[in-house]
């Protein structure tokens, strides 16, 4: 093993999956000694550091390879300088490889998709979707989910050619966007299991598993796994927590959420006024529930992201209906005219899920039943 530099990547895998990150970047920068231009080693060693949140590292470890021709390479810089917030620098190096015919569909299909995200980035939409049928002849797995996530985000379709065999992600992402949550929760298992260091699918397995299949105790464990790789990324947590006080270990969640690492943005923050709410209301704490809450909607209608504070304005309905509090209707309301602006929000499933629960029995629940299905969420109020 000293000198062999594939079994310190795999080590550095190991110690990543344990949550050992310096001793993960130890291992990676042996690897990187023994064979400073090999392709696995470098595309490996990039994606740690990208991991690790150590862009200029990602792009530092490519210098040796700079003028490459290969695909492979090639699309490693380009994600790495767009980790690094720079502008690409090998955009006119991929664009000759991928016109020169010289390489395999396959072998060009991760680079295809890679330029095609730097296309979309740039406005240029009619140019990025023509790479990305390039990517689709013959897909890596990789290429494959960002077929998938690009076509989601510009609002067409584009489905490869041919499937590569192991599709976990692109699988989970299209089972998500048509609101298949059991294929989607079974596809991010999958996809989690193929990468369990990796943030994504730890986020998004939580979410879908909590918010689309109500399946909190996968959520948990999801969210468990991704931490352990991953402790210090604030959605992973929040996400944990929500899990969590969705099952009422709440003062598990309350626990989580007071060592939660320190929201990045205003969005994150907005999560997390969310979460907080969510606890306090399973704690007993309605006030202080209904504060955090109202604080997430009105931050998520601030940054412009009215399916979000949709979103957040169904749970708060439904924690105000499960305390049986007499704001109750009001904040269904809320929560639906909001989920108007936005249908395809997913808060939309929470209250049609809401309003399924309600009992017969009882003037307020019918009452509150009766508010829920005479919203039309197709018209503007």
């Amino acid at each position: 093993m000293p000198r062999n530099p594939t079994k310190w990547v795999d080590l550095a895998l190991a110690q990543t999956l344990l949550g050992q990150p310096d001793k993960a970047r130890r291992s990676i920068v042996t690897a990187l000694a023994l064979a400073p231009v090999n392709r696995f080693v470098l595309r490996s060693a990039v994606r740690f550091f990208i991991h690790i949140e150590d862009p200029e590292a990602a792009q530092n470890t490519l210098k040796n390879a700079k003028g490459s021709a290969d695909p492979w390479i090639l699309a490693a810089e380009i994600a790495s300088d767009e980790a690094a917030g720079t502008a690409p620098s090998s955009i006119k190096e991929a664009l000759l490889v991928l016109s020169s015919g010289k390489f395999s569909p396959w072998a060009i299909s991760e680079l295809a998709c890679t330029v095609a995200h730097t296309e979309f980035n740039g406005g240029r939409d009619k140019r990025a979707r023509k790479f990305l049928n390039q990517a689709s002849s013959q897909p890596t797995e990789n290429a494959a989910a960002q077929i998938a996530f690009e076509s989601q985000r510009g609002g067409f379709i584009v489905r490869p050619v041919k499937e590569p065999e192991r599709r976990f992600e692109a699988e989970a992402l299209e089972a998500r966007w048509q609101k298949d949550w059991s294929a989607a929760m079974d596809s991010g298992l999958k996809w989690q299991n193929d990468q369990p260091f990796a943030v994504e699918p730890a986020t998004f397995l939580s979410y879908v598993a909590a918010v689309g299949a109500e399946r909190y105790d996968i959520a948990e464990q999801a969210a468990r796994t991704g931490r352990l790789a991953n402790p210090h990324d604030a959605t992973i947590a929040n996400n944990l927590a929500f899990a969590l006080a969705n099952q009422d270990k709440h003062d598990e969640a309350q626990a989580i959420l007071a060592n939660c690492p320190f929201p990045q943005d205003a969005q994150e923050t907005a999560v997390y006024s969310a979460t907080r709410g969510l606890v306090a209301f399973r704690g007993g704490l309605v006030e202080e529930g209904r504060n955090g809450y109202s604080q997430a909607v009105r931050s998520c209608l601030d940054l412009g992201l009215p399916d979000k504070a949709a979103l957040a304005a169904s749970y708060w309905a439904r924690e105000e209906v499960r305390a049986k509090t007499p704001n109750a209707t009001e904040i269904i309301n809320t929560a639906a005219r909001l989920a108007d602006l936005f249908p395809n929000s997913d808060a939309g499933v929470v209250l049609a899920r809401l309003s399924e629960s309600f009992s017969t029995n009882g003037d307020q629940a019918s009452h509150h039943r009766s508010t829920l299905l005479s919203t039309d969420f197709r018209q503007r109020p």
